[in-house]
């Protein structure tokens, strides 16, 4: 019986040895010297590239990981952008793919846009790239720090938003000096190739025409176009210039970045110190250091009036010139001066003297004639005119 017990014993223990599997050892990535991964069209032309001198296939998890990946993204099969990264992961067998540890988006053409990141992931089939990690926009002349941003590949349009600061340089990007241009918004949309831009939150910017001149723009919206270098601001776009204690607020403006222009064709007002002007067609031509009113001009002082068609003054020497049906009223001897052209000179408490040299005028006054008696009233004062 004994010897029974034994063999049931050694039986048992052998079935059960035979039951048991050893442990399952976790699969180990597959290592390739090289990925190159191609997706065409139907007619053969390339839509994009994706090449790794070093990659990493986790089986299980279906990803790989890649080293210095550099992915091409083509059009009308010629290559149009490049993402380059030190380190990047494919997952799900090529859904997607996330580049990480300083990414850089390159257009390929003449205008040398780069976006940079921290992280991209590119979803291939909805042709989007998202970047994340303080995205970065670099060309020529302009340096676009946004919160995050997007690509669409298949429109070449950029979409940012969060806390968007624009820097602009005149002539090529220079990060060791002052930009001329500072613009803070919160989204910008921007088609890289037809060059259409818009912004459509409120918009504060400021402008350095000079090393010592300091322009303040605020504006709700903006439509422009970065190629053909115009740029509408929408109404009320306000103008100040603190250090000058001038002001303008006018309609509907638009700003001619390469000429340096600023023209609106809307009613626009302004005041400098002591003078108020209004009017309709407003140009500010920064080469010149010229403000123009090109319509129903009028020009407030505190003891004058002038009317006139056209009238224009140069923030640099001081010079104001009115033209067409000029009326200059003065509060001294009720003097209306009419003429064809006056011209003046800008104080430096921002009054302007007016004169008509060579010029032919009309100047009537009121003068009060004194009375023999005191008690007896003033007879009504003739106008006299020369």
């Amino acid at each position: 019986m004994r010897h029974q017990w034994v063999l049931v014993l050694v039986g048992l223990l052998v079935s059960s040895c035979g039951q048991l599997q050893p442990p399952k050892e976790k699969a180990r990535p597959f290592r390739f010297e090289k990925l190159d991964l191609t997706r065409s069209d139907e007619n053969g032309r390339p839509l994009w590239r994706l090449v790794s001198p070093l990659t990493r296939y986790q089986l299980e998890e279906r990803r790989s990981s890649l080293s210095d990946p550099v992915a091409t993204i083509y059009k009308d099969g010629k290559p149009k952008y490049t993402i380059t990264a030190p380190k990047g992961l494919v997952i799900d067998d090529g859904r997607r793919v996330e580049l990480y540890e300083g990414v850089t988006f390159r257009v390929l053409d003449d205008r040398q846009i780069v976006v940079r990141a921290e992280r991209v992931f590119w979803q291939r089939d909805y042709e989007v790239v998202n970047f994340e990690g303080q995205p970065t926009l670099l060309d020529l002349t302009r340096r676009v720090v946004a919160g995050q941003a997007r690509f669409h590949t298949n429109t070449d349009t950029l979409f940012a938003w969060k806390g968007i600061k624009l820097k602009s340089w005149n002539g090529q990007r220079d990060e060791t000096a002052t930009p001329a241009l500072e613009v803070e918004t919160q989204q910008v949309n921007w088609n890289t190739s037809s060059g259409a831009i818009n912004m459509d939150f409120p918009i504060k910017g400021i402008q350095r025409p000079s090393p010592k001149q300091t322009r303040r723009l605020s504006s709700p919206s903006l439509v422009g176009n970065t190629r053909k270098e115009w740029y509408d601001f929408s109404a009320p776009v306000l103008i100040t210039e603190p250090e000058e204690a001038l002001s303008i607020r006018a309609g509907r403006s638009r700003w001619w970045a390469a000429e340096e222009r600023i023209t609106s064709a809307e009613p626009a007002q302004g005041s400098l110190k002591e003078l108020n002007v209004s009017g309709r067609a407003l140009e500010i031509q920064q080469k010149q250091s010229l403000l123009t009113i090109k319509q129903d001009c009028r020009l407030l002082q505190p003891d004058q009036d002038l009317s006139a068609q056209r009238c224009s003054w140069n923030w640099d020497s001081g010079a104001v010139l009115a033209e067409g049906d000029v009326v200059l009223r003065r509060d001294e001897l009720q003097q209306v001066t009419r003429a064809s052209r006056l011209e003046g000179v800008t104080g430096d408490d921002g009054r302007i003297k007016f004169s008509a040299p060579g010029q032919r005028v009309e100047t009537q006054l009121q003068i009060q004639e004194k009375s023999p008696d005191p008690s007896a009233p003033s007879p009504a004062a003739a106008p006299v005119q020369f």
